[in-house]
């Protein structure tokens, strides 16, 4: 059946001389992989870049339930996101999320809302033109609300928030896996906060790379077979100033 839908590039592998295999999220069957043909000759390779981590397509897929790679008829960029990839902090952001989104949104099934989230967060991203350093940690916490464990449950008179369980108290945890009060409300901050206020955030370097330690430790253990991503490095090399 030809179907339309709206698509998240995440990646692509070469399949053969002409073309290739595009791993992405989409509208309306959740994670998908496709063929593109005709993409491998001097004259198509210009089509290579509408596959870039984090493109949106809008595309007419020939889908069918019992095939694992689907085959496209035709797409297009919707809109372009030129910014993504001339910024090289921007591109490192959509490696990195491109990458996270791979290990995590998982499933072949529909989820608008989950879909809208990413997309609006693209194209935000597409045009932010200050804090970009802390993009990424907002987008996170927003994301981890879609796969079940944002940690938004917290005690006034509690001193620690113990993430591993997902519960505030009053001692330290036995384990690592916690934050102090003070760094706690700084992380619900970014949590609550919409991302067209993101200049309204003021964040030292030091709290900065500290919650992200603990933001993706969150992923390491409420995801199964979460594993550490290779972007993470370069991510923290581009954001080190």
């Amino acid at each position: 059946m030809l179907t339309q839908t709206s698509i998240i590039v995440l990646s692509y592998t070469k399949y053969s001389e002409s073309s290739i295999i595009v791993q992405g999220i989409s509208e309306h069957f959740g994670r998908i992989s496709f063929l593109v043909y005709g993409i491998g000759s001097k004259k198509s390779r210009s089509k290579l870049a509408s596959f870039q981590p984090l493109f949106l397509i809008d595309t007419q897929i020939y889908s069918k339930a019992s095939r694992g790679i689907q085959k496209i008829k035709e797409f297009k960029l919707s809109p372009p996101l030129y910014n993504l990839t001339a910024d090289i902090r921007k591109s490192t952001l959509s490696l990195f999320i491109a990458e996270l989104l791979s290990k995590t949104v998982k499933e072949e099934y529909t989820d608008e809302s989950l879909f809208q989230f990413i997309k609006t967060s693209i194209l935000f991203l597409d045009e932010l033109k200050e804090n970009l350093a802390i993009f990424h940690l907002v987008f996170l916490l927003k994301l981890s609300r879609y796969l079940g464990f944002a940690p938004e449950s917290y005690t006034t008179n509690a001193l620690f928030f113990d993430y591993k369980e997902g519960a505030s108290q009053s001692s330290k945890p036995y384990h690592q896996h916690y934050l102090n009060k003070s760094d706690f409300q700084e992380l619900l901050k970014l949590l609550n906060i919409d991302f067209d206020k993101l200049h309204e955030i003021h964040i030292s370097k030091s709290l900065r790379d500290h919650l992200l330690e603990a933001i993706m430790n969150m992923y390491e253990i409420h995801i199964l077979n979460f594993r550490s991503l290779n972007s993470y490095v370069v991510l923290k090399e581009v954001f080190s100033a």
